[in-house]
């Protein structure tokens, strides 16, 4: 079996799952726009991955949002992201029962067809349903404002380089989800 040739045949499988969400495809990132937000479920293979030892991968998820990117720097606003412009992010391991890294690995021994089903079950019962929550300007602005983020996103929001007002902005944000409730 060409292990390159499998991974690329599960990324294709993986996309007629994924379309039916309404996510389109470039390359091994796939995409689900909702208004100026972005559902993004990346795959990403190991640097010793090989046709000659195995192909190994992880699956990175996560939204941006325009709204918080204007927050952070309107000048730096994405028209589509890649994984490290997410807002919101984290690896799948953590969307699971694991709760920790996992890579999943395409050897000559791999039940591709096991395998699929597998990725496809977490995409659909985990990484879809917490994307669609995420998605939402809303729910996204409110673990950014009370700093309630997993995974990569509060790993962003402590490193990124903000702009001049964000603090007034978002000063003003957080009275205005105060004066909502």
């Amino acid at each position: 079996m060409n292990l390159v040739e499998a991974y690329k045949q599960l990324l294709k499988n993986i996309h007629h799952t994924l379309k039916e969400h309404d996510y389109s495809r470039r390359a091994g990132i796939f995409y689900k726009k909702n208004e100026d937000n972005w559902g993004v479920i990346g795959f990403q293979k190991s640097r010793s991955s090989s046709n000659e030892f195995g192909i190994e991968f992880t699956i990175n998820v996560g939204v941006y949002s325009k709204a918080v990117a204007e927050l952070l720097d309107p000048t730096c606003i994405k028209p589509r992201p890649l994984v490290w412009d997410l807002h919101w992010g984290q690896r799948i391991g953590y969307l699971l029962p694991y709760d920790t890294e996992k890579w999943w690995v395409i050897d000559e021994e791999t039940s591709m067809e096991f395998l699929e089903k597998e990725i496809q079950e977490c995409l659909l019962q985990k990484v879809i349903p917490e994307i669609d929550k995420c998605i939402i300007n809303n729910h996204l602005l409110d673990l950014w404002v009370l700093n309630q983020l997993p995974g990569t996103g509060l790993l962003y929001r402590q490193s990124v380089p903000f702009s001049p007002d964000y603090k007034s902005r978002l000063s003003k944000l957080i009275d205005q989800k105060n004066n909502e409730n």
